[in-house]
């Protein structure tokens, strides 16, 4: 064997293992038209990692299959694609040691080192790169293609400007795409995607006849592709041709919408219902389904005030995909708001964009619909305890939440709700004053009945030292969890220290031990505790005088076999505990919980 070729299998055996580690738990395929059925994800990932490394990636060491998984895992192409993009990687790894800066600047691309793969912010700029400096033709149709366009298409629409052929046979498909780099149109019936496409509906060709350019669509997969296989600008492309919307208006997709009109129609019938298709999901990728058209809308608008007309006259559908749109503005999930909806009051609470007011009429609307008695809301209007407690716990969660609707939830009667409003108090937003300027919300929380709230009032950044000493001031209503998360401060005033440190529960002056910024007097009275766990604790954590060792040592004469055991059992087998590591010279200085 070559020494090369020897090198490169060396190579890519090494270089597989790395990608799949990469990779294999993220790559996004949902884009994919791949039918990977109910295959786990995992099994998927692996499979077009290795497909793209062997099928796509013409380099025996696979030095560009990194690359290439990230333009997939961005959506910017598909396995079906893979001949194509072959054969255009063939030709820029043949071109690229001639490559400099001023051959990009002819193709119209700004990059400084074109011969590396990596400097090419997507795979459309390397093809264009590609075809710039290659020195193919344009091919011209033969009389036999000809006779395959007519016999295997049908023309739908033809004038001076625009004929939109439906395409019936490959031979057709590929006599149309003759030029463009779809995948229907490959010579090759192992690479060639027809019958595939054709199988779900049917392949419509477009032919601008003014400037030349060709776009091919599929609505049952949602693609309107141009001639380089990329995603058109349908917007452009129907307003400069508008009979599209008339002729594919109702067929199969809305596509070819107009929005304007459709929005019109969601106001005078807000049940009007459409044919679309559906966002791609993980593993899955979109299909024609009937749907609410205001709902369609909600999901796919762009436009702040179109979502504000659909969330003011679309039904339940439309309002729900309003609140979930991000580009929502804070006004319409106001409006939103107010409408007795458990589920529509969670998305509007989850918004990013709600606003102050949006969140504090999120609560009103709950509390008036809530009945307390009621198991289930199969009822209009109605909303259950569990659902209450569900949003309330997304309002306090959310840093546009306002001081008086946090102390609002303070008192609610479930702690959860009460913890998430002072969780979401650490990320406030910068335009409201610091939590130490108002620390209303912390007084209530060091006061509640549950330890959990006030174990989270522990840890709180803006909690003071008249906070820790309120506190600390009734050790029996300070509860364990509490006291514990107090007892791990790295601020805590050495009163409070020695207050934690009569704690009835081990488990806090334990935890109060494994705080290396406790004040030595601390650390020597807790070395004289009759609990040989917390002894043990205080020799390991802190440096504690000879005479305060060896007295803690010579009061337990217990202490070797009861330390031994416990730290065989909690800590590393490596690390045994004996008597000679207490009471000897040789120190194991190791970190014990």
């Amino acid at each position: 064997m070559r020494a090369d070729l020897l090198i490169s299998r060396v190579l890519c055996e090494d270089r597989l293992p790395a990608l799949h580690q990469k990779w294999g738990k993220t790559l996004n395929f949902g884009h994919d038209q791949h039918e990977w059925g109910d295959t786990p994800p995992e099994r998927v990932r692996r499979a077009t990692i290795n497909h793209i490394a062997q099928r796509t990636d013409p380099t025996p060491n696979k030095e560009y299959t990194d690359r290439l998984l990230s333009w997939y895992h961005k959506g910017q192409f598909r396995l079906e694609d893979s001949p194509r993009i072959h054969s255009a990687l063939q030709s820029f790894h043949a071109l690229r040691r001639n490559f400099g800066p001023e051959h990009a600047q002819q193709a119209g691309l700004d990059i400084k080192n074109p011969k590396d793969i990596g400097s090419y912010k997507s795979l459309h700029d390397l093809e264009h790169m590609v075809r710039t400096h290659s020195q193919s033709g344009t091919a011209v149709l033969s009389p036999e293609e000809h006779r395959d366009i007519e016999h295997g298409s049908k023309v739908i629409h033809d004038s001076l400007k625009l004929r939109v052929r439906e395409i019936h046979t490959k031979a057709a498909a590929i006599a149309l795409g003759r030029g463009t780099e779809w995948c229907t149109a490959h010579p090759d019936d192992r690479h060639n995607r027809f019958s595939a496409y054709n199988g779900l509906g049917k392949l419509y060709h477009i032919h601008d006849k003014e400037t030349g350019d060709v776009h091919q669509v599929h609505f049952e997969s949602g693609q309107i592709m141009d001639k380089h296989d990329k995603d058109a600008d349908v917007a452009a492309l129907t307003k400069k041709h508008p009979v599209l919307v008339d002729l594919f208006h109702g067929r199969h997709a809305e596509i070819f919408t107009d929005r304007k009109r459709l929005l019109s129609d969601v106001a005078k019938d807000p049940q009007r219902q459409i044919n679309y298709t559906e966002e791609p999901r993980d593993g899955y990728y979109g299909r024609t389904v009937e749907g609410n058209a205001g709902g369609y809308l909600g999901r796919s608008s762009k436009d702040p005030d179109e979502l504000h007309q659909i969330a003011l006259h679309g039904n339940w559908a439309a309002k729900h995909a309003a609140a979930e749109n991000p580009l929502t503005q804070s006004h319409t999930l106001e409006h939103l708001a107010t409408l007795p909806s458990a589920k529509l009051a969670e998305k509007v609470a989850s918004h990013q964009s709600a606003s102050a007011k949006a969140l504090s009429n999120v609560i009103d609307t709950v509390d008036t619909a809530y009945q307390p008695k009621k198991l289930s809301a199969s009822t209009t209007g109605v909303i259950t305890k569990e659902d209450r407690d569900r949003v309330l716990h997304t309002v306090g969660l959310h840093k546009n939440t306002d001081l008086r609707t946090r102390l609002k939830l303070m008192k609610s009667d479930n702690s959860d709700v009460a913890a998430a409003a002072l969780q979401g108090s650490r990320s406030a937003n910068q335009d409201r004053p610091p939590m130490d300027k108002h620390p209303e919300l912390l007084d209530a929380a060091i006061k509640h009945p549950s330890s959990w709230v006030q174990s989270v009032a522990a840890s709180h950044p803006n909690l003071t030292v008249d906070h820790m000493r309120r506190m600390t001031s009734n050790m029996k209503r300070l509860g364990t969890y509490a006291a514990k998360t107090l007892a791990s401060r790295k601020d805590l005033p050495v009163d409070v220290q020695h207050k934690l440190a009569k704690h009835w529960d081990t488990e806090v002056t334990h935890e109060l031990l494994a705080n290396r910024d406790l004040h030595p007097e601390v650390v020597t009275k807790l070395s004289q505790s009759r609990d040989s766990g917390t002894v043990a604790r205080a020799i390991y954590h802190h440096a504690l005088p000879d005479e305060d060792r060896k007295a803690a040592v010579k009061k337990f004469p217990h202490l070797a076999d009861h330390a031994g055991e416990y730290y065989a059992n909690r800590a590393s087998r490596r690390h045994q505990v004996t008597w000679r590591h207490f009471g000897g010279q040789d120190w194991d200085w190791m970190d014990l919980d």
